[in-house]
């Protein structure tokens, strides 16, 4: 019992760690994210859909590149930050299916210390403005290609 209480212990200090430290970072890369999708896509667009000028494949291979290297930048932030959730939620579901009722006093105070934290979601902030997750890279995909949608419109005025 003593090794489930040591670890999650490690898993919130892990996570206020994280959260202290990058969660002004992650902020301002989600919102630059944003933004640099849907720049980057307009311009490809462009450039692709250009037919006076000739395909520049050098450009255009970059740019392919570069946006997968930031989807997949943040994919993985939000991956990990998803992934510690997870796993403080296995962590009460596991405390919950053991037997706490026939432990001895030591270790029953434990279990529902580990319980009364567990109840308490690991999350990782975006400068404590919205949870890293699926949920919110999904929404950040939307986002991007909804502004990109709009420059496009604008552009065939």
């Amino acid at each position: 019992m003593r090794k489930i209480v040591a670890r999650h212990n490690e898993l919130n200090k892990f996570t206020e760690t994280i959260e202290n430290t990058f969660n002004q970072l992650f902020l301002l890369q989600i919102t630059v994210c944003i933004f640099q999708f849907c720049l980057q896509g307009y311009l490809l667009i462009s450039i692709i859909t250009n037919v006076s000028l000739e395909l520049p494949y050098l450009q255009v291979t970059f740019m392919i590149l570069f946006i997968a290297y930031m989807t997949g930048d943040l994919y993985i932030y939000c991956y990990v930050a998803e992934k510690l959730n997870d796993r403080n939620s296995d962590l009460l579901v596991a405390v919950y299916e053991c037997r706490w009722w026939a432990l001895d006093k030591r270790d029953a105070r434990s279990v529902q210390l580990i319980m009364e934290r567990a109840q308490r979601p690991l999350q990782v902030t975006a400068g404590k403005f919205c949870v890293l997750s699926f949920r919110l890279f999904a929404i950040i995909g939307k986002t991007s290609l909804g502004y990109l949608s709009m420059l496009l419109a604008v552009k065939e005025r």
